[in-house]
């Protein structure tokens, strides 16, 4: 992320708060990671399997995407449609969609990153010196340069 990192002032973490704090994209359902796979499935060239064995399979999709925004999924979803010849396994598809969040998860990881070392190192600015004391400073040097 780099080191040369400007430290943030309070307006700018407030904004950046906010925004790691905003809410996140909706996780998917079961239902509409099945629907996906089998969407994908009847697209591409797959072996024919028994009940049991696509059940099987299609809990091995759910444990793998399960963990991905929704619109992740469904945006990796549309270009392995454009894309395969063949049914992906599920780490070929995680790494799909891995690839469609990664801006989002950079941007809130960067945000968190300048909060972190706002957090850190951020001193509000001293106050000017008052006319006094100015005034008061510049008859000290005299006094003692006389």
């Amino acid at each position: 992320m780099g080191k040369d990192l400007p430290t943030i002032g309070p307006k700018s973490a407030e904004t950046l708060q906010q925004f790691v704090d905003a809410p996140r994209p909706p996780m998917p359902e079961r239902e509409q990671v099945e629907v996906m796979i089998a969407k994908l499935s009847l697209a591409t060239a797959s072996q024919k399997r028994s009940q049991d064995e696509e059940a099987e399979r299609l809990e091995l999709y759910w444990l793998t995407l399960r963990i991905y925004p929704l619109v992740d999924l469904r945006s990796a979803f549309v270009k392995l449609l454009r894309t395969c010849k063949f049914m992906p396994t599920p780490a070929e598809i995680d790494s799909v969609v891995q690839d469609e969040g990664y801006d989002r998860r950079r941007r809130i990881n960067r945000a968190k990153h300048l909060l972190m070392i706002h957090y850190r190192d951020y001193t509000p600015p001293q106050e000017y010196v008052t006319a006094e004391e100015l005034a008061e400073l510049r008859s000290k040097l005299q006094i003692g340069q006389g």
